[in-house]
């Protein structure tokens, strides 16, 4: 087996680039980590699906991942690093992935020049509904405007409503405005949400 020594990875549920780690995250110092080489495809499925490993494969890396712990050498059970040649990611069952560090990276795709690729056996549960092409501060704004308006929508403030959907929309609103609210945001979402968060944060303030 293929092993890459002394990274540093950062598990989440979203692939975030690495400009986006911050100091809260639980960034590890990896001691050694299964390396394979994949296909385009394979790449692909991984970082977007929810996939299921076979048993042999699950076998193969058990414990093989090791950690710098305190005074000691820990495992993560499952763990590995996949590469097309191209990009590298960092893989732990659970569906949680981690980018590296460029020079890691880097290091990462010279070496599987030299390997030669395999076939993983893994099935696919579903499309991944993490939304991974977004910016970990673009996750954040989304998830705040959502838990914002789905607020006011259970407090019935409908004048605020009106107000928000007024400004961002340029449109008077008189009935079923918490349903014609959120499918104009979800329809116009790219070009409002910055707007709207702005608000939101205004009257919050207020």
């Amino acid at each position: 087996m293929n092993y890459i020594y002394d990274i540093f990875l950062n598990f989440n549920e979203t692939l975030y680039d690495i400009y986006e780690w911050n100091r809260n995250d639980n960034i590890i110092h990896i001691r050694k980590i299964p390396l394979f080489k994949v296909d385009k495809k394979t790449m692909y499925d991984f970082i977007t699906k929810k996939i299921e490993l076979s048993n042999d494969f699950l076998t193969k890396i058990f414990k093989k991942t090791e950690i710098f712990g305190k005074n000691k050498i820990d495992n993560i059970n499952y763990s590995f690093l996949i590469s097309d040649g191209i990009d590298a990611v960092a893989i732990k069952l659970g569906n949680k992935y981690s980018r590296l560090l460029i020079e890691e990276e880097r290091e990462v795709i010279d070496y599987v020049k030299s390997i030669k690729p395999i076939t993983i056996d893994y099935k696919i549960i579903k499309s991944n509904k993490k939304t991974i092409f977004k910016t970990r501060n673009e996750i954040k704004i989304k998830e705040y405007i959502f838990k914002k308006v789905n607020e006011l929508i259970k407090c019935n403030d409908y004048d605020k409503l009106k107000y928000l959907y007024l400004d961002c929309f340029n449109k008077n609103i008189e009935n079923d405005v918490d349903k014609l609210f959120l499918l104009e945001l979800n329809k116009n979402w790219d070009s409002v949400y910055l707007k709207l968060y702005n608000l939101l944060k205004l009257i919050e303030t207020r």
